[in-house]
């Protein structure tokens, strides 16, 4: 595997998931230049290692965990971790930006902590 994700269109009449569908509206919604751009992007984002999608991801939504990240990307979890770059950036960007590490329980009820290395 190079590290590239295998984009193939769906088959006519195959239904969005939730996700998807959240992610088309929030799209299309945007002023058509900034849509052009994000187009543009798409284009890119397939020819880009698997590191640096991991990274643009991390830096775009740092909640995202890296189980999330790994699936975007199109890799698996054991291939997120092989990467030094992302491992750093993820430890750089908690650091910098004090991000919360918590729980959430069946109920709803969370408890957030910060980490320390």
């Amino acid at each position: 595997m190079d590290g590239r994700m295998n984009l193939t269109a769906p088959q006519p009449g195959t239904p969005l998931s939730a996700e998807e569908r959240a992610f088309l509206q929030s799209f299309l919604a945007l002023p058509p230049q900034e849509i052009v751009q994000g187009l543009g992007v798409f284009q890119r984002w397939s020819q880009a290692k698997g590191a640096r999608r991991a990274i643009a991801l991390k830096l775009l939504d740092p909640e995202l965990s890296d189980k999330a990240v790994a699936r975007l990307c199109g890799l698996s979890d054991r291939q997120l971790r092989r990467y030094p770059e992302y491992r750093a950036f993820v430890r750089l960007l908690r650091q910098s930006n004090g991000v919360a590490r918590g729980l959430k329980d069946a109920d709803g009820g969370m408890e957030a902590w910060e980490e320390e290395d």
